[in-house]
């Protein structure tokens, strides 16, 4: 019961409007006002002053980037607003009744002096005396003066970085990062090259352990088997991928034992001229298999980060001020102009754009690959069995790539010697030449790397396919950023800028 309810912020006219997203729907959020039988019964003893309940939930927790982007973000340009602070108890509506994970409570930690809890426990009927973590009092009160309920639909993507460093910080503080060591070489002029390994389903891969390609599987594997079986009616006949290999899982570089053989033994001189390094270590890790810890402690080692699209590019937000991330994109993925290009230059891109534009300059350097050669990729688990229809987006991010290295040691020449040179990098940013495909006549070409703001993807006059540029819009819509400042100053008038 709580005598003052705020209305949670969120661009919607209906502030219990269900949250949808992935199989993830969030049924509304179950209250009801006192009546005035039970005010006017009630001791105002009883309503804690001291502890303000913040009941979050959002699109997708189930994904550790986009709960990244949409809880800790935002509780982080909250308290940068000095709308809250952190002694406020942080609780997590759980979404169509899946367990709460360790980094739901790990990511929210230092933005609450109390425990972080979930709505099932912190709402129970346990005995009002009882101990408890998450609030001021100590004890499981139940009853309070004021209460948030904060629904974050949109990401934060501006101060993503922001709050990767300001997680960082904590745990540093704490001295919980462990001592983990992926790369041997204390060279700092060793370049740390970092390749994430998407480890298949089921494997758990330590540190250093040598990493595996994902082999084909028959057609009538349990695997395929079983997702037929749980997708009754939507597996249509792949006519067109009759004769190509079925894989498991998604977005794998098939060829990744090779690539870190490459790795190892290749001549790295020519490829850093014109910078500080003498040399290169190669290393792959798999997130998800290891600690939340031990992965901050890795990416700070690290600095140029290369992997897929997926939750494993957030970790970026911890690596060092002045590092480097590439993004691989398997065929169509990142091709200009077409319907499946949406996703990739509409999330990433823009995530690096604004992390930038709120700190008025790159604190990372973002650069994207797209590889177009027809025997460059497989297609995922899902597009294999026809389970996106006629989905491009879906289909060709969830592609496997088979990377070519020399490729790979091309963009590095170009890469590395931004690395010192932050306002070339800017301009480089600019005028359109972060990204490069490869295509299968072996050419290549710079491509826009990210979209207009609505999406509407027209060509320029007189473009050709080939790294054609997108027509800029003559209205800009405004950012989330700028949408949400009306709601949270009105978070600071309803609390007075403080709460006690």
């Amino acid at each position: 019961m709580f005598q003052e309810f705020h209305r949670h912020a969120r661009h919607t006219p209906d502030p219990l409007k269900p949250i949808y997203g992935n199989g993830c729907e969030h049924s509304d959020v179950k209250f009801r006002y006192p009546t005035t039988q039970e005010v006017k019964r009630s001791n105002p003893e009883h309503f804690s002053d001291c502890t303000i309940p913040v009941l979050t939930f959002g699109h997708w927790i189930n994904t550790y980037a986009e709960f990244f982007t949409r809880a800790p973000a935002w509780f982080h340009q909250i308290q940068q607003s000095k709308a809250l602070d952190r002694n406020i108890t942080i609780i997590l509506a759980d979404c169509n009744r899946m367990p709460l994970l360790p980094y739901h409570r790990e990511l929210l930690e230092p933005f609450s002096i109390h425990k972080v809890t979930s709505w099932s426990t912190f709402a129970s009927r346990s005995d009002t005396a009882s101990h408890s973590d998450s609030t001021a009092e100590g004890t499981h009160v139940r009853c309070f003066k004021k209460m948030l309920i904060l629904g974050f639909d949109h990401a934060s993507w501006a101060e993503a970085y922001n709050t990767g460093q300001t997680i960082l910080a904590h745990y540093k503080a704490k001295g919980t990062i462990p001592d983990t060591k992926l790369f041997q070489s204390l060279d700092p002029s060793v370049l740390k090259l970092l390749i994430e390994y998407r480890a298949p389903e089921g494997e758990v891969h330590r540190l250093r352990e040598p990493v595996k390609n994902l082999l084909p599987i028959p057609a009538d594997d349990p695997r395929v088997v079983a997702l037929i079986r749980d997708h009754p009616g939507q597996v249509l006949p792949p006519t067109e991928f009759a004769d190509r290999p079925v894989y498991t899982d998604t977005r794998q570089i098939l060829n990744i034992e090779e690539v870190m053989q490459q790795c190892k033994d290749a001549d790295w001189a020519p490829v850093l001229v014109g910078t500080n390094w003498t040399g290169v270590e190669c290393q792959a890790y798999a997130f998800g298999t290891n600690t939340f810890l031990e992965g901050m402690a890795v990416m700070q080692q690290t600095d140029l980060f290369v992997s897929m699209h997926g939750s494993g590019e957030i970790n970026t937000m911890y690596m060092r001020e002045g590092s480097m991330k590439l993004q691989l994109r398997a065929k169509d993925f990142g091709t200009p102009n077409t319907e499946a290009s949406y996703m990739a230059n509409g999330y990433w891109p823009l995530v690096c754009e604004q992390i930038a534009s709120s700190r008025s300059a790159h604190p990372l350097q973002c650069w994207f690959a797209n590889f177009e050669d027809n025997d460059s990729w497989e297609p995922g688990i899902f597009e294999r069995l026809g389970l996106y229809g006629h989905n491009m987006a879906l289909k060709a991010r969830d592609r496997h790539l088979r990377l070519n290295f020399d490729h790979l040691k091309t963009l590095m020449k170009d890469m590395l010697p931004m690395q010192r040179e932050k306002d070339s990098f800017s301009a480089r940013w600019k005028n359109w030449t972060v990204a490069t495909s490869f295509y299968g006549d072996g050419t290549k070409a710079y491509v826009k790397h990210k979209n207009v703001p609505d999406r509407r993807r027209r060509l320029s006059a007189g473009a050709s396919q080939r790294g054609a540029f997108l027509a800029p819009e003559e209205e800009r819509e405004p950012t989330v950023e700028e949408g949400h400042v009306q709601w949270q100053r009105a978070l600071v008038r309803e609390l007075g800028g403080r709460n006690e």
